[in-house]
């Protein structure tokens, strides 16, 4: 089995709807974090509660429900996150490169 190395993550898709600027910029490093986590595993979908999450409260993000979807691609897999909370959304898409 071929050992692989993932690195550089890469957001290059937002839809934001209701989601201030700060907290679109800690939205995507969760986002960013949670694809690095996952790249190379064999999860294709997982709800978080970000009520769950060490800082959210102290971020003011609590109130967010992530949803983190993987979708296959023959080069290179892509990552959809949607983030939900009240009448708030932001949707993201990004990739993690391989070394």
């Amino acid at each position: 089995m071929e050992s692989r190395i993932y690195k550089n993550p890469s957001t290059y898709d937002i839809k934001n709807k209701g989601c201030g600027s700060e907290e679109i910029e800690v939205l995507c490093d969760i986002f960013e974090s949670l694809m690095m986590q996952q790249t190379g595993k064999m999860l294709r979908k997982a709800v978080y509660n970000l009520k769950d999450f060490e800082s959210a409260e102290q971020l003011e993000i609590d109130a967010f429900t992530l949803t983190l979807e993987r979708h296959d691609h023959p080069d290179q897999d892509e990552w959809q996150g949607l983030f939900e909370a009240n009448n708030r959304t932001l949707e993201v898409w990004g990739t993690v490169e391989e070394t």
